[in-house]
């Protein structure tokens, strides 16, 4: 994702506070498990925020991007081999970010890790943490029989001649944002057709997985846990896992055959969009249990709605959901239920505390209609599932 020498760093500044006792030093880490790249950037813009205010301690987020292309800021538009239209066709995004390096892809099976983590409180090295890590990846693939090793003047973490792990960062008064991505048991395809990684021609070097090398699967959350675990020894951080702080269910209501959905139109004092049938889990409350409430709570249908198996994580604004203004936004998960009904659908019961109106759309409405990323990807899985 970036040569040795671009580290994306903008900003020299003195330390904005001052470094913490060696025995206060923890670091929270998150498993978010799938998260859009767009959420990623605004839960890594909102934590580093909070990091510079000293309200947090250093985060570490391991995720999986659902499939996109990640531009640098070093990249040129030949890195990416393909139109955006055949990208659209593939459902593969495109995004433009302010780290360092040039082209990469992002997609199921790989393990992404972003620290926020302020290195005032460390050694104030941009390449010293670069190695750091490299150094890092290189122990986790160790613990699963792999060497991996660094190459002069390249940035990131190889097997051979192969590339295994990508780094590309960016900081902003020392706080640190982006990170590295390790291929674990990714399709390695988008690498070889769709872009040239990292600028890399495809004639010199190439792409491997820890699948790919090993030739059989590994656990996934272990090589999370191992990663987490050589974070803690080589910035000296002990780790305290971190749950979302709070979780809620979408229940796409979908008739069939003709596989029309159903979205509510949320009153002002409640946003003022469209989305599916939502709402939050109460303490103690399971979410497949929470689907059937809130079922019946917003259109007064009785049932247990179906596990699309499919939970996603994002930074939940309270301003945006017609909350509380003056509460923090939290790191937030949400899980996706589909509940279908014969055509014609039967009459609704809706919850006009909350809602001004419903209908029913097709997906291609449905998509235009609804806010968030997460709701439109919802979406294409309910309607992919129904009619199987």
């Amino acid at each position: 994702m970036r040569s040795a020498t671009d580290t994306g760093h903008r900003e020299v500044m003195e330390p904005h506070h001052a470094p913490e006792p060696e025995r206060h030093r923890v670091f929270h880490v998150y498993k978010l498990g799938w998260m859009s790249y767009g959420d990623g950037l605004r839960l890594q813009s909102f934590l580093v925020n909070e990091r510079k205010s000293g309200k947090i301690p250093d985060t570490l987020l391991l995720l999986q991007h659902f499939p996109v292309i990640t531009l640098g800021r070093r990249a040129v538009p030949e890195d990416v081999l393909v139109d955006e239209q055949l990208l659209a066709d593939l459902d593969i995004q495109l995004f433009e970010t302010n780290r360092g390096g040039r082209a990469t892809y992002h997609g199921p099976g790989q393990l992404v890790a972003y620290p926020i983590f302020d290195l005032a409180t460390h050694r104030r090295d941009a390449h010293k943490y670069l190695r750091d890590l490299e150094e890092a990846v290189i122990r986790t693939l160790s613990d699963v029989g792999i060497k991996g090793r660094r190459i002069p003047g390249l940035t990131g973490v190889w097997v051979d001649d192969r590339k295994i792990a990508s780094i590309g960062v960016h900081f902003s008064r020392w706080v640190t944002s982006h990170g590295l991505a390790l291929n674990v048991d990714n399709d390695l395809t988008p690498f070889r057709k769709l872009i040239i990684p990292c600028g890399l021609g495809h004639d010199r070097y190439s792409v491997t997985s820890i699948k790919e090398e090993l030739q059989h699967g590994v656990d996934y959350s272990s090589v999370e846990d191992r990663l987490v675990d050589h974070f803690g020894e080589i910035f000296r951080r002990v780790p305290v896992y971190r749950s979302p702080e709070s979780q809620s269910v979408q229940v796409i209501v979908m008739s069939v055959p003709d596989k029309r959905i159903l979205l509510l139109k949320r009153n002002p004092a409640h946003g003022d969009f469209w989305q599916p049938v939502t709402g939050f889990i109460e303490p103690g409350e399971s979410p497949a249990r929470a689907a059937s409430r809130e079922l019946r709570e917003e259109t007064g249908l009785s049932g247990q709605p179906r596990s699309l198996g499919h939970e996603q994580s994002f930074l939940l604004d309270p301003h945006v959901v017609g909350g509380d203004g003056r509460r923090r936004p939290t790191v937030h998960r949400e899980y996706s239920f589909l509940f279908t009904v014969p055509h014609p659908p039967p009459r609704l019961r809706i919850n006009l505390g909350q809602h001004t109106g419903a209908g029913w759309f097709t997906l291609e409405e449905a998509m235009r209609m609804v806010r968030w990323d997460s709701a439109r990807r919802a979406l294409r899985l309910a309607a992919d599932v129904a009619v199987r």
